[in-house]
């Protein structure tokens, strides 16, 4: 089977013209060997215009979908492109994001040889423009080894049952969003999802989570799939909102209410180790991990300093200290201490970032 008829990356676009000329000249760039779907739902006709005009070498199509005006246009729009996808595997992808092929074709690979997994995950890492991380240029990198949630976390999610996975992702709610899947059971998440007419993307990302762990095992592999830029968020710009502004004015409460309602439904006779039902299971691990507290995540404070010690983060933290005073030095060693990927690719990220006139 070619790389082509294997995997499909699904882009879910709305407006942000310069980041998805930058994802599309990364691409172009890598010669990306795998099937990608742009799934549009912006307000301006820039992207549109883009793609209609530009010819590209790798394998697309482009779907111009009505306006993303509000979070459940979103959702019929992610519902109608996933069902787009022939191919067998399928990973999402953000326009300010880069996937690494090499890392894809890894995970690919482990899924091909262990059916029992819904999901793969390999190693997420950051990045952030300098000076301003929310635009599309800069003139330095800074490299970060993990993006936040990470699954470099002791988490277990290729255990036999639905609530072991769940109950070892709860506490850190490390991020699976942009893992390798079977397109059939992403297909058939986005179809339940647009039915539950969730209120945001932040219960939606929960929903995601617990819909995947619910139908198999994710695996980790220790290969970077995945580079997010910090600073840039595609939510943030599509919802139009601060995180705090939306919990605010959201029914997270009542989608809460209707995931718990779903994975009861879906998942009547679970053994809970604590004798109760399983959606009063699930409010208890998820009021638990909302808590904040360390001997959740960790047994103590010393093991979560010992494992920020032993992953460089506390050396990561310093070094981006000076990265406003001497960035060219700091985007050099940064790049030294966490490029562990195909050089090639990561050449490639920095042509497309990087501006000397910015």
């Amino acid at each position: 089977m070619s790389s082509f008829d294997q995997l499909t990356l699904l882009v879910f676009l709305k407006d942000r013209f310069a980041f998805t000329k930058r994802l599309c000249s990364y691409l172009q760039d890598i010669k990306y060997p795998f099937h990608v779907i742009f799934a549009d739902g912006s307000e301006l006709s820039e992207n549109e215009e883009y793609f209609r005009n530009e010819c590209f070498s790798f394998n697309h199509e482009y779907v111009r979908y009505p306006v993303d005006k509000d979070i459940y246009a979103y959702a019929r729009k992610a519902q109608s492109a996933s069902a787009l996808v022939k191919t067998p595997y399928v990973m999402l992808c953000d326009n300010d994001d880069f996937p690494i092929v090499s890392g894809q074709r890894a995970a690919v690979d482990f899924m091909e040889n262990n059916q029992d997994c819904v999901g793969c995950n390999g190693r997420i890492k950051g990045l952030i423009p300098y000076p301003d991380s929310s635009k599309p240029n800069g003139k330095h990198i800074f490299w970060k080894k993990y993006y936040s949630n990470d699954m470099d976390f002791p988490v277990n999610l290729d255990q036999d049952s639905v609530v072991e996975r769940i109950t070892s992702w709860q506490p850190f709610c490390c991020s699976i969003w942009y893992s390798i899947f079977k397109s059939e059971v992403l297909k058939q998440m986005y179809k339940d999802m647009d039915k539950m007419y969730l209120s945001d993307l932040g219960p939606m990302e929960l929903f995601f989570s617990y819909f995947m762990l619910s139908k198999g095992k994710v695996s980790h592999i220790n290969e970077t799939t995945y580079i997010r830029q910090l600073g840039s968020s595609q939510a943030a710009a599509s919802q139009g909102n601060s995180f705090f502004m939306r919990l605010f004015f959201k029914d997270w409460l009542g989608d809460i209410r209707k995931i718990m309602d779903y994975m009861q439904c879906s998942y009547p006779n679970e053994k809970m180790p604590t004798g109760q039902s399983f959606k009063d299971y699930l409010y208890y691990i998820f009021a638990k991990r909302s808590d904040n507290s360390y001997c959740i995540k960790f047994k103590s404070k010393s093991d979560l300093f010992k494992f920020a010690l032993e992953r460089k983060i506390f050396l990561e933290l310093f070094i981006l200290k000076f990265f406003p005073y001497i960035p060219d030095l700091v985007s050099r060693f940064s790049k030294f201490l966490n490029i562990d990927f195909d050089p090639q690719e990561a050449k490639a990220i920095e042509n497309t970032i990087i501006d000397r006139a910015y």
